[in-house]
């Protein structure tokens, strides 16, 4: 990271707000270089008696992101120019238009940090993107949409037409609905309808990706509120400007439609389109620009082609099993030995088993472990009711190291499932750039990686933090050109 600042120096802010974190970045639009990053951990969501339901505290996600942009360097946010933002698609949040649920002045009565307050009574929930109330039944019960793009639980057209059915009373006090994003972006420019990017607007589901609209008639024909869908800004341009100063940013800085999430880390960390990306962190995903993607000639397949930018898409393969599911894995021996009367530390249990798995590898012959572990444990949008399991159990595969190892690769296996190494080669994609905590700490599962996908070269690359922040600027400068 940079470290040099000119007084003479721009600089645009990106901020991503995320499932469980808000990240924030300030780059050098000279040289398009990050000199200053911020990352709060945001605890905003509700305990509910339903373990189906995710929700979060909207006027708390606010007060967080107000923590994170105030804690970065005052002597350069008064020279920002433009703001990008992104954040975790899919989920909804639902206000009035009649009376604003935000506002950039102090009262006692809002629930309130820095420069803007969210008045909790005035704004619904956060349904994030893991809520699942929406059961299989239930979306069958719903209209089929016309898009190549598949409609799950935790959508948000999904989570508003179940609104509608089983909370009316709730729904009818509002007029307006976006993402979480979508809603900061709306609050900083004081808009009266949300505006929102192709990229948000596809992961809502009924989105026409090839004329960049909501399918309005067929949702009208099901009785859905279209009133409350937000504006598609096609282009992801500007959405307006900064109506107050905020932390020193003067007002009439230009505010970009929000991104979503995934093409902004995207757009940080991908140098050639003949690339690959694989993240795995809590999630797991494979992403790749699919030049050659129509939407009018696609079906619906287990992975999904979304929005990117400039009119280009990307082939996504996106797994709710990933990084959670090892994690899972280590906690369990963990539990296990306390319960044992031994009291390890968990870095110490991750170091060993990455260790002894890899000897599992060096002694293993060429047909491969028998060993099998499916490790979808939340299930997976393709199939949401499938829960892990473990098969071919043997005397001499029963032990931890033999688990963790096929463990390993029953997590790389959920991804080459999504995403085929055929898939790949057909695109023209030359190499893997290999990303997210999950994969870089465990030497194990980048070599499964690696085998999976051979003969394709696999290289792993550290991710900062703020990456999908970093995008997210990167792509509100470009509108400054």
């Amino acid at each position: 990271m940079a470290n040099e600042t000119t007084a003479s120096s721009k600089y645009a802010l990106g901020i991503d707000v995320g499932s469980s974190s808000i990240k924030a970045t300030l780059v050098r639009i000279s040289d398009m270089q990050s000199v200053a990053e911020q990352r709060v951990e945001c605890t905003a969501t509700y305990v509910v008696n339903n373990s189906v339901r995710s929700e979060q505290n909207v006027a708390l996600i606010v007060e967080y992101l107000d923590l994170c942009v105030g804690a970065l360097p005052s002597t350069l946010l008064n020279r920002v120019v433009a703001i990008g933002i992104c954040g975790q698609m899919h989920g909804v949040v639902c206000w009035s238009s009649k009376e604003h649920p935000w506002n950039m002045e102090s009262s006692p009565q809002r629930v309130s940090h820095g420069g803007i307050l969210v008045d909790e009574s005035k704004v619904s929930r956060h349904y994030t993107w893991q809520d699942n109330r929406c059961t299989p039944n239930f979306l069958a019960s719903l209209p089929s949409s016309r898009s190549h793009l598949s409609v799950h639980t935790g959508y948000g057209c999904a989570t508003l037409f179940w609104l509608k059915a089983n909370d009316s009373d709730t729904l009818q006090k509002f007029d307006r609905a976006a993402t979480i994003a979508d809603f900061v972006v709306s609050m900083l420019c004081n808009l009266d309808r949300p505006q929102t990017s192709p990229q948000n607007a596809a992961s809502w589901g009924y989105f026409d990706a090839e004329n960049n609209r909501f399918e309005e008639n067929l949702l009208r024909e099901a009785d859905f509120p279209i009133g409350m869908l937000p504006q598609v800004r096609p282009d992801n341009g500007v959405a307006g400007t900064l109506k107050r100063p905020w932390h020193g940013i003067p007002s009439g800085v230009i505010v970009g439609v929000a991104l979503g999430d995934l093409q902004a880390f995207v757009r940080a960390k991908l140098r050639d389109e003949k690339e690959a990306i694989v993240n795995v962190s809590t999630s797991a995903q494979m992403v790749f620009v699919d030049r050659d993607f129509v939407p009018s000639k696609a079906e619906k397949t287990a992975a999904k082609v979304v929005p990117y930018f400039e009119g280009k898409f990307l082939y996504e393969g996106a797994a709710i099993n990933g990084g959670n599911a090892i994690s899972l894995f280590v906690n369990f021996v963990s539990e296990s030995m306390q319960l044992l009367g031994c009291n390890v530390p968990k870095d110490q249990i991750w170091r060993r088993l990455i260790e002894e798995s890899h000897k599992v590898l060096m002694e293993k012959d060429s047909t491969h472990l028998p060993l099998q572990f499916v490790p979808t444990f939340w299930g997976e949008r393709r199939c949401p009711l499938q829960r892990g399991s473990v098969c071919q159990l043997t005397p001499e595969n029963f032990n931890l190291a033999a688990l963790f190892r096929a463990l390993c690769i029953g997590v790389v296996d959920n991804i080459h499932e999504l995403v085929p190494l055929a898939v790949l080669r057909q695109r023209g994609i030359e190499k893997i750039v290999a990303t997210g905590t999950a994969l870089l700490r465990n030497e194990t599962l980048l070599e499964e990686l690696q085998n999976r996908y051979a003969p394709l070269p696999v290289h792993s690359e550290q991710s900062a933090s703020a990456d999908s922040a970093l995008g997210a600027a990167l792509a509100i400068i470009r509108l400054l050109d």
